[in-house]
């Protein structure tokens, strides 16, 4: 997995800086600006993060989820040990439980739109993206173990 999601880093920041696209807080500012007549400017208008300095697509994040996920999915498949149990570093007592690789994966995904951060698009064509490049590497770099 680490070295599916080495690869994610080339394959994002290449196309990050290739598209050059723009993030939902400058979009949704000037929203009078994109000639579409549909949309609307909210110059007051803030993600609940912090935006990154970097373009907006391809996600990482949802890259890195669409890779693990079927790193993982075909290593231990997808409904593993029944539920995944994941807990905050910074606090023990925060936890979130999922029923599976799928649905962490997927809310890991959204989370990015909650925040402000990504375009439902683009986390849909990255995640798609993270899992080509898994594919890929499950095909051609592991050998199973005999």
């Amino acid at each position: 997995m680490s070295l599916g999601i080495a690869n994610t880093f080339i394959v994002d920041w290449d196309a990050k800086f290739h598209y050059n696209f723009w993030r939902p807080v400058t979009a949704i500012r000037n929203g009078d600006q994109d000639n579409n007549p549909a949309t609307e400017r909210d110059a007051g208008w803030t993600p609940l993060n912090t935006t990154p300095m970097h373009p907006e697509f391809p996600s990482q994040a949802a890259i890195i989820a669409g890779t693990a996920s079927v790193v993982l999915g075909q290593t231990l498949g997808d409904r593993a040990a029944g539920s995944i149990t994941v807990t905050d570093s910074a606090d023990a007592k925060l936890t979130r439980q999922f029923p599976s690789i799928g649905a962490m994966a997927d809310e890991q995904r959204v989370v990015r739109i909650w925040g402000g951060i990504h375009f439902s698009n683009s986390l849909d064509v990255s995640e798609r993206m993270g899992r080509s490049l898994a594919e890929l590497a499950l095909q051609t770099l592991y050998t199973p173990v005999r």
